[in-house]
C-alpha cells in the first residue's frame, strides 16, 4: 500500500509543511490538490510511502534539499513515473539499511569456479568441439 501526504511551501520560504493527514488513495489526494489548484504547482509536493513511519523522515529530507519521495503534481498525474516498487526501493536506498553509499567488491563463489568450468563444457559440447 502505498501512504500520499500534500506538503506547501508558501511564498520565498525553502520550507515543506504538511497541509494534509495521512492519505491512502490517488482519488483523495486528487481531490485535496483540487482544493490548492490556484497555488502555483512548484509550490506543491506529495510524499508517498510505504510506511506511515517513513513519511516525516521524507519530509525532513526533502527540507534538507536531500533525494526523497516527493512528487510534483505533474509527476503524480504520469502514471509510469510513480509505482509501489519504485517508491519502496528509494525508501530503502535512503534509510538506515541501505547500501548505496558503501563499496561493492565482487567475486565468484566458492563454487563459482567449478560452475563456470561446467558451463565452458557445456558450450563447448553445444558447438560440437566434445562428443558424449
Amino acid at each position: 500500500m502505498i501512504y500520499y501526504r500534500v506538503a506547501l511551501r508558501s511564498g520565498q520560504t525553502t520550507t515543506w509543511r504538511w497541509k494534509s493527514s495521512l492519505l491512502t488513495s490517488l482519488h483523495s489526494v486528487m481531490g485535496l490538490l483540487n482544493m490548492y489548484r490556484g497555488m502555483p504547482r512548484e509550490h506543491i509536493r506529495v510524499f508517498l510511502s510505504s510506511s506511515v513511519e517513513q513519511m516525516d523522515d521524507m519530509l525532513s529530507r526533502a527540507n534538507q534539499v536531500l533525494l526523497s519521495t516527493a512528487v510534483t503534481v505533474d509527476q503524480l498525474w504520469d502514471k509510469n513515473c510513480v509505482s509501489w516498487i519504485e517508491v519502496r526501493r528509494l525508501e530503502v536506498e535512503l534509510g538506515a539499511g541501505g547500501d548505496h553509499d558503501q563499496l561493492y567488491n565482487w567475486s565468484l563463489p566458492p563454487s563459482g569456479s567449478q560452475v563456470l568450468a561446467w558451463t565452458k563444457l557445456l558450450a563447448r559440447r553445444e558447438r560440437g568441439e566434445l562428443e558424449p
